[in-house]
């Protein structure tokens, strides 16, 4: 990936400083806004198809209704040592006009949230640490309803994902606490869910899930019409008819699949969990390729790091010297994916 001249400007910037940067990238210019509301202030100035970097930092959420590509500085707290990650508080909130944007690189202390009867499509939510649940809101009482369409989430850290008010959802490479709802039309694959999930009830139908790790089986409530292909479950979910199952792997435990499948829900003991497989070639799916995070032809990135060029480390000198030089050191690195 080439990188930016300007963006590294940008990040070389925001480190020497104490103040945090945010840029916000419009048709070739390059917009800074440095006070206690810069990410607000960013969003205000935008327009359709531009982009806001958030270096590391604390910002609060925002509700939007523009198009734009949104870039943290990662969540992973060894992979963002040089930058510290950005963090997001409180719920996030996506209005119509949202369609098309994209977010990626930040730990979400909330919930990513399609607000009640709105419709955004193609939203990509992408490489995020999300406390709470990304939502598509609408209305339950409502005969008709407007249905988000679109959406791709991947290779997220997420509790849940609450899609009864999506369709055509793309669903790949992330890591579940809890369930996953989706009404109609989902692709599910190469994701894995690490805790219990017996006494949860869920709404999942007209799915299809692929290559993904369900610990302790199956939920089986209001399940339907799905149709199940190389999955690994901890149980044998399929005496359950109301679902097709097609060459799972069945009585699967954690701790056998996984290297260290140790939670990464609690933050400070993250970099300690491991989900490569022991013995990837015992379990393929139905691409060819390892089930779980590592397979596909885009696997899960350890790190997190969103798609833009990341700063991997600084050196920055306390003071100057004799001649009024302040040496810098600073590595960037491309992303390839």
């Amino acid at each position: 990936m080439k990188i930016s001249f300007s963006l590294v400007i940008i990040l070389i910037a925001s480190i020497v400083t104490a103040q945090r940067r945010v840029a916000l990238h419009h048709q070739g210019t390059v917009q800074i806004f440095s006070s206690p509301n810069a990410f607000q202030e960013a969003y205000n100035a935008a327009s359709n198809g531009d982009t806001i970097y958030l270096p590391g930092g604390q910002y609060n959420s925002l509700s939007i209704s523009k198009k734009l590509y949104i870039y943290g500085a990662g969540y992973h707290i060894d992979s963002t040592s040089a930058t510290n990650y950005t963090i997001l508080t409180n719920d996030f909130y996506f209005y119509d006009g949202a369609d098309g944007t994209v977010i990626e690189g930040v730990y979400l202390n909330g919930s990513f949230r399609v607000y009640y009867n709105n419709k955004v499509d193609s939203l990509r939510i992408r490489r995020n640490y999300i406390s709470g649940v990304i939502h598509f809101d609408g209305d339950f009482n409502a005969l008709e309803t407007l249905k988000s369409t679109g959406a791709e989430i991947s290779e997220n850290i997420v509790h849940t994902i609450s899609a009864n008010y999506a369709t055509n959802i793309h669903i790949h490479h992330n890591i579940f606490r809890r369930l996953v709802y989706i009404k109609e039309n989902g692709w599910i694959h190469h994701n894995i869910w690490i805790e219990s999930i017996y006494h949860s009830t869920a709404d999942v139908f007209n799915s299809l899930f692929e290559n993904n790790y369900i610990a302790h089986g199956w939920w089986g409530l209001s399940v339907a019409n799905n149709t199940f292909i190389k999955n690994a479950f901890e149980l044998d979910p399929t005496s359950d008819l109301n679902n097709i199952w097609i060459g799972n792997y069945l009585n699967v435990s954690a701790t056998s699949l996984f290297v260290n499948p140790s939670t990464p829900y609690n933050f400070s003991q993250f970099p300690l969990a491991n989900f490569h497989l022991n013995n990837p070639a015992s379990y393929l799916g139905t691409d060819g390729t390892e089930i779980g995070l590592f397979g596909g032809n885009k696997p899960f990135k350890q790190g997190g790091l969103p798609n833009n060029p990341h700063i991997r480390y600084k050196n920055i000198a306390p003071q100057t010297d004799s001649n009024g030089n302040l040496s810098i050191d600073i590595k960037v690195g491309a992303q390839n994916y």
